[in-house]
C-alpha cells in the first residue's frame, strides 16, 4: 500500500457473522492511487466498567479527599499529565512543520494503556500526597492479565 494511506473502521461480529459498512470504505479509498494493501481484522480490548469504577471510585476519591478537588478535575489534570502527547504536521500553505498538543482522554483506551493510566495517576498521588491505594478488584486485576497474555500471544 502506498506510504500514507490508511484508513480505520470498526466492524460487528454477532452470532458468527461479520458486518461492515462498505460503503464507508469505498468512499474513504475513492482518492487512493491503485495499490494492493493488507487488511487486518483485530479484536479490542477496551476496559472494562470495573476498571473505570476503580479509577472513579477508590482511586479519584482518595485524591478528592485528600486535595478537596472535583473529581472531573482531577481527571482533566491527570490526562494532562500522562496522555498528552505532540502532533506535527506539515502546513500544505507555508512547507512549515506545525506542531502542537493534544491530550487523549480514557474512553477509548485498551485495557493495558487504561491499566498504565491509572498506576501513573496511583504512582504520582503516592509521590506528591503521599497517598496509598486500596489494590484493584480480582476481576479488574484478571482483565488487564488476560490483556497482557493475549499481547505477548501476538507478539511472539
Amino acid at each position: 500500500m502506498a506510504k500514507g494511506h490508511a484508513f480505520q473502521i470498526g466492524f460487528q461480529v454477532r452470532g458468527g457473522r461479520f458486518s461492515i459498512d462498505s460503503g464507508a470504505i469505498s468512499k474513504a479509498v475513492r482518492s487512493w492511487p491503485d495499490c494492493d494493501g493488507v487488511l487486518t481484522l483485530d479484536t479490542e480490548d477496551k476496559r472494562s466498567s470495573a476498571a473505570n469504577r476503580y479509577l472513579w471510585g477508590p482511586v479519584y476519591d482518595q485524591i478528592h479527599a485528600y486535595t478537596g478537588q472535583d473529581k472531573e478535575d482531577i481527571h482533566d489534570e491527570m490526562c494532562a499529565r500522562f496522555t498528552a502527547e505532540t502532533i506535527s504536521r506539515i502546513d500544505p500553505r507555508s512547507g512549515e512543520i506545525v506542531e502542537f498538543e493534544v491530550v487523549r482522554r480514557t474512553s477509548g483506551m485498551k485495557v493495558r494503556r487504561f491499566h498504565k493510566f491509572v498506576e501513573d495517576v496511583k504512582l504520582f498521588a503516592q509521590e506528591f500526597f503521599g497517598l496509598t491505594f486500596e489494590d484493584a478488584p480480582d476481576d479488574v486485576r484478571r482483565e488487564y492479565e488476560r490483556a497482557a497474555a493475549r499481547e505477548k500471544e501476538q507478539s511472539a
